[in-house]
C-alpha cells in the first residue's frame, strides 16, 4: 500500500525491498459474553530503520498510531436496497492524492525565485540550498497552464540571475508542464546547447514522469533527434511502463508511447541500412534509446539483423547487440545469440557483445552450449575473456544477479572444468568482477570492468567499468562508463611518424607500427592479387577467392583511415550522455575561429561576472497510509547551490610585443552550500507533526590581489586580507520536531565533545586559524539511537585577522645582473606594509644553468 518515489532504477531481491521503515500493527478484539464485538484496539508502529538503536527498547525516529473502535449502542433499521449503477470499480490500492495548482502557487513559486535571486546575487549564502528545494517543490504543484504563466512571468523581468536559478530548478521538476517549457525553450533556441542537455537529463531522473511529459520530448525529437533528447524518451518510457505496464501493454491508437516505439522502429529500417556517416550515427543512437527503454518487443528481429550487418560499423553491431539488454528473453532470441558468439569469422568485438547480451538471458543449457563453444574457441582474445567472465561469475556474492547466476552456472556445469585462457591480460580481454555482501549490514557492492583487444591493434580497443550498491534489500546500479577508441595507430602516427608533429621512429617501432603508406602498399597489393586471379582461374574459382578475400578483410584488417571513439555514461542503468570522437574535431573547429587579438583585448578590459550552480543531488519519499487514514510521509532530499563571483582584468598583450608588461588585477569570491534532510510525519491535510533531521555544510572564501611586471623593473605580487572572519568549512546537523511550520529543537544526549583549539599566528602573519567541534557521545547509552539521530553537532574551520592594521601580502621579486649569462640572481622579498607590526622576509636564491640548458 505504501508508494516511493526515488528517481532511480532498483532491482530488489527481498520480499520488501527497500524499505526504510521497519513498521507492524496489532489489534485486539473484545468479546461481550453474547459474542459480540465490544471493542477494537489496534496499534501500528513505524521505525525509521536507518540510525535506530536500542538495547532492549528500539530507539530512534518512530511514528506510533492508536485506534479504538468502541460499541456503543446497538440499532436496527430496516435494508434499504441500492441500485448497482450507483457503484464503480476501483483498485484496492490505496489512493495517493496528487497536488492542485492555482493562481497563489504561481504567486508563491514567483516570490520563491525572487527571494532567491536576491539574496544569493553576490555569493552563496547558508539558507540558499534549502530556497532552492523549496523553488523545486512549489513549481512540482503547477500544472501545465500554471507553469507556462510562471515562465512567462519569470522572463518579463531582465535578471539573468533570475532566469539561471528557474532554469537549474526545472531539470528536477518531471512535470508534464516543466517538460513543455523546456522542450518550448530548446526548440525556440531560448538556451543554451549545453543548457538544454541539462534540461533533458535533468528529466531523465524524473522520480514520476507522465504520457504528457514523454509526449513533449518525443515532439523535440521528431523535430530534433539530438544524442541526449534520444535517450532521455528511452529512459521516460521505461519508467512509465516500469511504474504502469499494463497502459503500455495496451497499444492505444495516438498514444505517445505507441508512437515513440514507431519513431524507433522508423530510424532502423529493415536492418539499420546507410549509405553516409550521418546515417549510421543517427541509428547509433537510435538504438542506445531503444536499450533504455526496453522497448518495443517486436523490434528484436530488427536489432539481431543489425547486429549481423556486416556493412554497417562495428559500434552500431555492438549497439543492436547491447540494445536487448531490456527486451524479454525468448528461444529466438538465445538461439541467435548463440549463433554470433559461436561464428568464428565474426568480429572480435561483435562476438563478444554476443556473449554479454546471451548472459541477460541465463539458463542452464545457455552455459552448458557456451562452455562447449569455449572449448572449441580459435580467437584467443575471445577465448581470453569469455573464460575469466565465466570464471568470476562463479565466484561472485552479488546477490541480484551474480549470486543466482553462479549458482545456476556450477550446476549446469556439473563440475566440467573450463578450458583455461589465462593469458597475458597486457595483450588479451580481460573481464573482471569484485563483489562483497554482509549479511548483519545487509550491504554490499559489486564493481564489473571489461577490457576488450583486437587481433590487429597493440592498444585496447574498448573498456568498461561498472559500480553496482546493494542496499536495504535492493540493487542500484550506481554508474557505468564505457569508452571505445578505435585508430590509435594513426593518432601516434599523426604525432610521431615521419611527417608528425614530433617524428621519431622509435616511437612507431616500440609499438611495431607502419606508417599509413605502408599499409595502404599492402592493401593495394591484396587487389592486385584479386585481379591476377581474375585473368588465371575459372570463373567459379574468381568468385571463390573474391568472396574469401573480402571475408577476411573485413574480419581482420578492419583498420579505419580515421581516428573514431566514443564515451558513454549509465547513471542508475540508463544510458544518459554519448560523446564521440568527432566532437573534439568540432571544438577544434571553433578553437580556430577564435580572434585572438579581440580575445585580449577583451581580457585586458576587464570586468565582473558571477557564475552560479543550484542542483537537487537526493529526492526520495515514502508514503505509508496508517490505520487512521492519514498518510505518514518520509522525505529525503539534497540540494546544493554554489556560485563564483569574479571580477577584474588579465592585460598581457605587451608579452608578445614591444617592452614586455604585464598587468593583472581581480578577486575571486567562491561559495557552497549542501543541504540534506530528512522527515518523518503525518499529515493531516490542515496540520502536519513530525520530525525533522536537518544537515548542511557551507564555505565562503575569497581572495584579492594583483600582479604587475614591466621589463627592468621589480615584480611585484600583492594578496589582500580580508576584513570578516572567513568561514572556510561550516557544517551543521540539528533535529527538530515540527508542527506545521513550527520547529522545536531537539537537544539529544547531554554527553558532549566540545573542544574549540586555536592557532594563533599573530607575530607571524597577523592571522588566528580556529576550530569549532560539538559532537554529541551516546555510543555508550544503550537507549540512545545513533548519529545524527542522537542530538545536534557542528564543526567549523575559520580564519581572522588579529593585525586590524593588515590588509594586504606583498611580494617584490628582482634578477640581479651577473657577468656570467647562465647564472641567475634573485632577491625576493615578502611584507605587510601598513600593518600595526611590520613584518619583512627576504630570500636569496641563485641558479646556474649547463651548457646543455639543464639546470645546475
Amino acid at each position: 500500500r505504501a508508494q516511493t518515489d526515488v528517481g532511480i532504477h532498483v532491482h530488489s531481491y527481498e520480499e520488501k525491498p527497500l524499505s526504510l521503515l521497519n513498521s507492524h500493527s496489532t489489534c485486539k478484539m473484545y468479546l461481550t459474553a453474547k459474542t459480540r464485538t465490544q471493542k477494537v484496539v489496534c496499534e501500528e508502529q513505524h521505525i525509521f530503520r536507518p540510525f535506530s538503536a536500542g538495547y532492549k527498547n528500539t530507539s530512534g525516529a518512530i511514528t506510533t498510531t492508536r485506534q479504538v473502535l468502541e460499541l456503543q449502542s446497538i440499532k436496527t433499521t430496516d435494508p434499504e436496497p441500492v441500485a448497482i449503477e450507483e457503484f464503480r470499480s476501483v483498485s484496492l490500492k490505496y489512493a495517493h492524492s496528487t497536488p492542485v495548482s492555482n493562481e497563489d502557487a504561481i504567486i508563491n513559486a514567483y516570490y520563491l525565485v525572487s527571494r532567491l535571486t536576491q539574496q544569493s546575487r553576490t555569493s552563496t549564502k547558508p539558507d540558499s540550498a534549502q530556497h532552492f528545494s523549496e523553488l523545486v517543490f512549489s513549481i512540482r504543484k503547477l500544472n501545465t497552464p500554471a507553469m507556462e504563466k510562471l515562465w512567462q512571468k519569470v522572463h518579463q523581468e531582465e535578471d539573468e540571475k533570475m532566469h539561471e536559478y528557474l532554469y537549474d530548478a526545472l531539470p528536477h521538476c518531471g512535470t508534464g508542464g516543466c517538460a513543455k517549457v523546456m522542450s518550448y525553450a530548446i526548440r525556440e533556441k531560448l538556451v543554451s546547447h549545453e543548457r538544454g542537455n541539462m534540461f533533458l537529463a535533468g528529466l531523465a531522473m524524473a522520480s514520476n514522469p507522465t504520457k504528457e511529459t514523454i509526449e513533449h520530448v518525443l515532439e523535440l525529437c521528431e523535430e530534433n533527434p539530438g544524442r541526449t533528447a534520444m535517450l532521455t524518451l528511452g529512459t521516460l518510457i521505461h519508467k512509465v511502463c516500469e511504474s504502469n505496464p499494463r497502459e503500455c501493454d495496451e497499444k492505444e491508437e495516438g498514444s505517445p508511447i505507441t508512437k515513440a516505439e514507431s519513431f524507433f522502429k522508423s530510424r532502423l529500417g529493415f536492418a539499420c541500412e546507410g549509405t553516409t556517416p550521418e546515417d549510421f550515427e543517427n541509428m547509433l543512437i537510435t538504438l542506445k534509446a531503444i536499450g533504455n527503454a526496453g522497448r518495443p518487443a517486436s523490434a528484436e528481429h530488427v536489432l539481431l539483423r543489425c547486429a549481423l550487418n556486416l556493412d554497417a560499423p562495428v559500434n552500431m553491431s555492438i549497439a543492436a547487440l547491447e540494445a536487448l539488454r531490456r527486451l524479454p528473453c525468448n528461444n529466438h532470441t538465445t538461439e541467435q545469440l548463440l549463433k554470433i558468439y559461436g561464428e568464428h569469422d565474426l568480429d572480435v568485438e561483435i562476438r563478444i557483445a554476443g556473449y554479454l547480451a546471451l548472459m541477460k538471458c541465463p539458463s542452464p543449457s545457455v552455459f552448458k552450449q557456451v562452455a562447449k563453444i569455449l572449448n572449441d574457441e580459435v580467437n584467443n582474445q575471445v577465448g581470453s575473456f569469455v573464460w575469466s567472465h565465466m570464471t568470476n561469475a562463479m565466484d561472485s556474492t552479488e546477490p541480484v544477479h551474480g549470486l543466482p547466476q553462479a549458482e545456476m552456472m556450477k550446476d549446469a556445469l556439473n563440475g566440467m572444468k573450463l578450458r583455461e585462457f589465462n593469458l597475458n591480460r597486457l595483450k588479451f580481454s580481460r573481464a573482471w568482477e569484485g563483489s562483497f555482501y554482509s549479511d548483519v549490514l545487509r550491504f554490499g557492492g559489486s564493481a564489473q570492468s571489461h577490457i576488450i583487444f583486437h587481433p590487429s591493434s597493440f592498444f585496447p580497443r574498448s573498456a568498461m567499468l561498472n559500480l553496482t550498491v546493494d542496499v536495504l534489500g535492493a540493487s542500484i546500479n550506481v554508474l557505468e562508463t564505457a569508452a571505445r577508441f578505435e585508430g590509435v595507430e594513426i593518432l601516434i602516427e599523426q604525432f610521431f611518424g615521419d611527417e608528425g608533429y614530433f617524428p621519431d621512429d622509435r616511437i612507431m617501432k616500440m609499438f611495431n607500427l607502419k606508417p599509413y603508406e605502408e599499409r595502404d602498399k599492402e592493401e593495394r597489393t591484396v587487389n592486385k592479387v584479386l585481379r591476377r586471379q581474375r585473368s588465371l582461374s575459372i570463373e567459379e574459382d574468381i568468385n571463390r577467392v573474391e568472396n574469401h578475400l573480402h571475408k577476411l578483410h573485413r574480419t581482420m584488417d578492419n583498420r579505419m583511415h580515421h581516428p573514431s571513439g566514443a564515451l558513454s555514461v549509465k547513471m542508475f542503468g540508463n544510458e544518459i550522455r554519448l560523446a564521440s570522437f568527432n566532437d573534439i574535431s568540432w571544438l577544434n573547429d571553433e578553437i580556430d575561429k577564435v580572434n585572438v587579438i579581440d580575445f585580449l583585448l577583451l581580457m585586458a578590459k576587464g570586468g565582473k561576472k558571477t557564475f552560479s550552480k543550484s542542483m537537487m543531488f537526493l529526492d526520495a519519499q515514502t508514503t505509508v497510509p496508517t490505520i487512521l487514514g492519514l498518510p505518514l510521509k518520509l522525505s529525503a532530499k539534497g540540494t546544493t547551490v554554489a556560485s563564483v563571483e569574479l571580477a577584474g582584468k588579465f592585460d598581457i598583450r605587451n608579452m608578445f610585443w614591444g617592452k614586455m608588461k604585464f598587468d593583472i588585477r581581480g578577486h575571486v569570491k567562491p561559495s557552497a552550500v549542501v543541504d540534506i534532510s530528512g522527515r518523518m510525519g503525518v499529515s493531516a491535510v490542515h496540520a502536519e507533526a513530525g520530525i525533522l533531521v536537518n544537515s548542511s555544510v557551507y564555505t565562503v572564501t575569497q581572495i584579492k590581489g594583483n600582479a604587475t611586471y614591466s621589463q627592468g623593473e621589480l615584480l611585484k605580487f600583492e594578496v589582500g586580507v580580508p576584513e570578516e572572519p572567513m568561514q572556510f568549512f561550516n557544517f551543521s546537523s540539528s533535529l527538530f520536531t515540527t508542527l506545521n511550520d513550527e520547529k522545536q529543537a531537539i537537544e539529544g544526549t547531554p554527553r558532549r565533545l566540545e573542544p574549540s583549539p586555536c592557532l594563533n599566528m599573530t607575530r607571524l602573519l597577523g592571522l588566528r586559524f580556529c576550530g569549532q567541534l560539538s559532537l554529541p557521545i551516546g555510543y555508550r547509552d544503550l537507549h540512545s539511537p545513533f548519529y545524527p539521530l542522537s542530538g545536534p553537532a557542528s564543526y567549523s574551520i575559520s580564519m581572522q585577522r588579529t593585525d586590524p592594521k593588515l590588509t594586504k601580502y606583498q611580494l617584490l621579486a628582482e634578477r640581479l645582473s651577473t657577468e656570467d649569462e647562465n647564472r641567475y640572481d634573485v632577491i625576493a622579498t615578502m611584507s605587510t606594509p601598513g600593518a600595526t607590526w611590520e613584518r619583512n622576509f627576504d630570500t636569496n636564491v641563485t641558479l646556474w644553468l649547463k651548457e646543455d640548458g639543464k639546470l645546475f
